[in-house]
C-alpha cells in the first residue's frame, strides 16, 4: 500500500472521530467560518492595503492568501490594470465630494487669438505597485474606500492634465493647438508624469509659464504618489460659430480665387491678342520699308492704292476716304500705328 493511500485512510479516520457528536461538527463548522472570514486572496493585479483600525500597515499585502483579524482589519484593494479616462469639466457639488457631478463635454479653453474651443482628452493609466509611495499614496487616498479612493484619483489625474492643457492653448494661436496636438499630447504627459522633455522643446516664455504654475497644481506628483499616465490622446475643436465663420471665410476665399483665376486668363489674352496685333503692324512697317524705294517712285494715284491696301490689312476695313492723296493716307496710316485700335476701341 502506497504512502498516499495510508495518509488518505487517516484522514477519513479522523474526520469519522471529528464528527461524531454534535459538539465536535459546531466545533468543525465555527473553524470552517473563522478560517473563510479570516483569509484573504490577493490577486497580482490588485494593489492591497491592510489598515488596522483604520491605520495602514506599512508595505501593501504581497499576491497571495493572508490571514486577518476580522473587525480589526480591513484590505482596501485598487486595480493595477491600464484604466480608460475621460477629462472632462467637471463642477462638484459644495455639499458632498464627488456626488452630483456634472458634466459637459471637453474641456473649454480660449487661445491666444480669442477663440472658445473645446478640447478632448483621452488618458489610459495605471497603479504601479513597485513604484508606489505607500505611506503618500495611502494618505492622499487609502483612508477613503476603494471607489471613493479611485475617484479621487482620476480628480487628482484630470485637475492635472486639465490645467495643463489650459496654460498650454491660452499661450498659442488655434492655428497652432490644431497643428501641434501631437507635440502637445506629449508635453502634457510629460509634465504629469515628471518625466524630463529632451525632444520637445516649448517657447521659453511658453515653457516658464507652464513650469511657474505647474508647481502650485499639487504638492505630491503622479509619479511619487505611484500613478503613471500611458497614454494621452489631445484634440481640439473650435466652438460652433468660430467653425461656420471659418468655413465661409473659406468658401469666400475661394470664390475670390477664382473671380482672380478668370481676370488673370483674360489680361493674359489680351495681352496675346495686343502681341498678334503689334507683330502684324511691325510687318507692315518692314513691308513698307522694303517697298519704300519702289514706291517713292511710283505716280501718287497708285502709292494711294498700295496705302490703302496696307490700311486695310492693319485695320481690317477700308477706310472711307474719297480722292485722298497719297500724303493724307500716309498721316491716317500714322494715326493707326501710333494708336492701334483694340477689341475695346469705339468704331
Amino acid at each position: 500500500m502506497s504512502i498516499f493511500s495510508k495518509l488518505t485512510i487517516k484522514a477519513k479516520a479522523v474526520l469519522q472521530w471529528l464528527t461524531r457528536g454534535v459538539f465536535a461538527r459546531v466545533v468543525v463548522g465555527l473553524l470552517l467560518v473563522v478560517f473563510a472570514v479570516s483569509t484573504t486572496k490577493i490577486n497580482h493585479d490588485e494593489l492591497a492595503i491592510l489598515t488596522r483600525f483604520g491605520k495602514n500597515v506599512e508595505r501593501p499585502l504581497e499576491p497571495g492568501l493572508h490571514f486577518i483579524f476580522p473587525f480589526f482589519h480591513e484590505v482596501r484593494r485598487y486595480d493595477t490594470r491600464r484604466q480608460f479616462l475621460l477629462i472632462t469639466d467637471m463642477s462638484v457639488s459644495p455639499d458632498k465630494d464627488f456626488q452630483e457631478v456634472l458634466y459637459q463635454e471637453g474641456i473649454s479653453a480660449v487661445t491666444k487669438d480669442n477663440v472658445d474651443a473645446k478640447i478632448v482628452l483621452e488618458v489610459t493609466y495605471s497603479i504601479q505597485k513597485d513604484k508606489c509611495t505607500i505611506d503618500k499614496f495611502v494618505s492622499t487616498f487609502g483612508r477613503s474606500q476603494t471607489t471613493e479612493g479611485v475617484r479621487k484619483i482620476e480628480k487628482l489625474i484630470a485637475d492635472t492634465t486639465r490645467k495643463l492643457t489650459r496654460m498650454l492653448v491660452n499661450n498659442v494661436e488655434l492655428e497652432d493647438a490644431e497643428r501641434r496636438h501631437v507635440e502637445f499630447s506629449r508635453i502634457i504627459l510629460d509634465f504629469s508624469n515628471g518625466d524630463k522633455r529632451d525632444t520637445i522643446h516649448l517657447p521659453e516664455d511658453i515653457e516658464k509659464n507652464i513650469e511657474s504654475n505647474f508647481r502650485n497644481l499639487n504638492e505630491l506628483p503622479l509619479s511619487e504618489i505611484g500613478i503613471k499616465i500611458h497614454t494621452l490622446g489631445y484634440r481640439i475643436q473650435p466652438s460652433h460659430e468660430f467653425e461656420i465663420s471659418r468655413r465661409t471665410a473659406a468658401i469666400e476665399l475661394e470664390s475670390q480665387r477664382s473671380r482672380l483665376t478668370i481676370a488673370e486668363e483674360k489680361i493674359k489674352a489680351d495681352e496675346a491678342e495686343h502681341k498678334r496685333m503689334l507683330a502684324d503692324m511691325l510687318g507692315a512697317i518692314e513691308l513698307a520699308k522694303l517697298e519704300s524705294e519702289k514706291f517713292s517712285m511710283l505716280p501718287d494715284s497708285n502709292r494711294s492704292k498700295i496705302l490703302l491696301k496696307v490700311i486695310e490689312k492693319w485695320d481690317g476695313r477700308m477706310p472711307m476716304v474719297v480722292g485722298a492723296s497719297s500724303k493724307d493716307l500716309l498721316i491716317h496710316l500714322s494715326d493707326l500705328l501710333n494708336h492701334p485700335k483694340t477689341d475695346n476701341s469705339p468704331e
